[in-house]
């Protein structure tokens, strides 16, 4: 898929502030302006991460199944069902090195969720 700047940012930008509703609604004390986000350099897509010490990791996976549940783009099981959301990558790491878990998301072609652990 080619990125294009202005479409495809705008439709970020609607996905990144669902997302941000959904984790200050499903994690104590998570503002909506907790995260940080980078365009990769390699994709050119921007993609956004958000941080949960250990202490809240009860909260992660709800957090990344509610957002599944609400925002995924279902495939269309018949011509007049409308399918509403998003298509979408997460990526939940436990970084080791500092004991907390970071979990990334970015619009992509299909929906991929990774979990791994880095040193």
């Amino acid at each position: 898929m080619i990125w294009e700047k202005m479409t495809d940012k705008a439709l970020y930008e609607t996905f990144k502030q669902a997302v941000l509703d959904i984790a200050v609604e499903t994690v104590p004390g998570r503002q909506v302006d907790d995260f940080d986000e980078q365009e990769h350099p390699e994709w050119k897509r921007f993609f956004f991460s958000l941080t949960f010490f250990l202490s809240e990791e009860p909260y992660v996976d709800d957090f990344i199944r509610t957002v599944r549940n609400r925002l995924l783009k279902w495939p269309q099981l018949t011509e007049d069902k409308k399918s509403d959301g998003y298509i979408y990558q997460v990526w939940k790491s436990h970084i080791q090195s500092h004991d907390y878990w970071s979990v990334s998301f970015w619009l992509s072609e299909k929906y991929e969720f990774q979990e791994d652990s880095q040193p």
